[in-house]
């Protein structure tokens, strides 16, 4: 029963980038009337499964192939740094075990993510941003209600099909001429789903899933070492965000998953030109419960200012 409940889990465990998961310097506004218009390419070696309790089930695996669209447009609003983007992700979860059952392929389109963001605050002699951002994810993707694991469902943690959204706080510090820092704090709020046990599985039962909120915190250490060559090291953490739902057999709760997991990150960034900018990432969880541990991530980004 233990890998049935956990099926339609899966991909929802695995933490998929989106548009709050911050890059080196994603804080510092762009003038007024720019747009940049990034492509990323996502890879993770998900090297075990962890139960709610933090217990490691053995033989699961998967691999997580991935990339999305992003455009941010920036056009200032009473005199302050403003804007919105949309984020449009694609790509796969393959190779997909847990306990030692072999999952199926799941691939597709994700939810789109449509954004906006504002400074209220924003000193450039001073180097200080303060950003504020909201997020929302219309269940859009390419979802297929009778498959037990869904892509479009990567940023609806738990693989739940429903609306979700999110809020945003950033600041960006820079210190003398090579050093600066980001950090941020994010939530994201999830609408209740009521459905079958387990999609696909034809079990007639069905419950409604509460969806508790999860938050975040991130931290970028930066050096630009000339200008436009810049390394970093980061922190992400996810915390909260239990999802449960009444047992429709027995009284009780049955606690469907969790966002906790502990991640560390590096990354080099280079502007080939004024204009385009290439970046990648490596990263790894030291610590998981509630889904797959990555036990290592690439991420590669590519940028272009118009």
């Amino acid at each position: 029963m233990r890998v049935a409940v956990s099926a339609p889990l899966l991909l929802g465990s695995v933490k998929i980038a989106s548009a709050q998961t911050i890059q080196p310097n994603d804080f510092v506004p762009a003038p007024d009337g720019t747009t940049i218009n990034m492509v990323y390419f996502n890879g993770g070696r998900q090297g075990a499964f962890y139960n709610t309790s933090g217990g490691r089930v053995p033989n699961s695996s998967a691999n997580l192939y991935e990339g999305f669209e992003r455009l941010v447009h920036f056009d200032y609003v009473f005199g302050h740094p403003a804007g919105f983007q949309i984020i449009q992700g694609f790509g796969s979860l393959s190779d997909t075990k847990i306990g030692g059952t072999t999952l199926p392929t799941a691939s597709g389109a994700t939810n789109v993510n449509l954004s906006l963001f504002f400074w209220p605050y924003a000193n450039f002699e001073k180097k200080q941003y303060l950003i504020l951002a909201t997020f929302l994810y219309p269940p859009v993707g390419s979802y297929k209600k009778n498959q037990p694991v869904n892509f479009a469902t990567a940023y609806q943690y738990n693989g739940q099909y429903n609306w979700t959204g999110g809020v945003q706080i950033g600041w960006d510090q820079g210190i003398g001429n090579h050093f600066s820092y980001d950090a941020a704090f994010d939530a994201r709020f999830f609408g209740n789903t009521t459905g079958p046990l387990l999609p696909g599985s034809g079990i007639p039962l069905s419950v409604t899933t509460h969806h508790n909120p999860d938050f975040r915190l991130q931290l970028w250490l930066n050096w630009e070492w000339i200008r436009g060559l810049t390394t970093a090291v980061g922190y992400e953490g996810w915390f909260a965000g239990d999802d449960w739902f009444n047992n429709p057999i027995a009284p009780g709760h049955v606690n469907t998953g969790k966002s906790y997991e502990q991640r560390l990150r590096g990354a080099v960034a280079m502007f080939l030109s004024p204009h385009s900018q290439v970046a990648l990432e490596v990263n790894g969880d030291v610590a998981r419960a509630g889904g797959f541990r990555q036990t290592i991530g690439t991420r590669l980004r590519f940028l272009y200012v118009f």
